[in-house]
């Protein structure tokens, strides 16, 4: 039981630090469109 809740809770994270990278990819792309904006 305790091996089947700790690959859950590795996906979980897996998953967490992906949803992270697309916010961040997401986050850069609207920086960059802005900064191409201003100049």
């Amino acid at each position: 039981v305790m091996h089947v809740s700790l690959e859950r809770s590795i996906d979980g994270q897996v998953r967490g630090v992906a949803r992270l990278r697309t916010k961040d990819k997401a986050l850069t792309t609207v920086l960059r469109e802005r900064l191409i904006k201003f100049e």
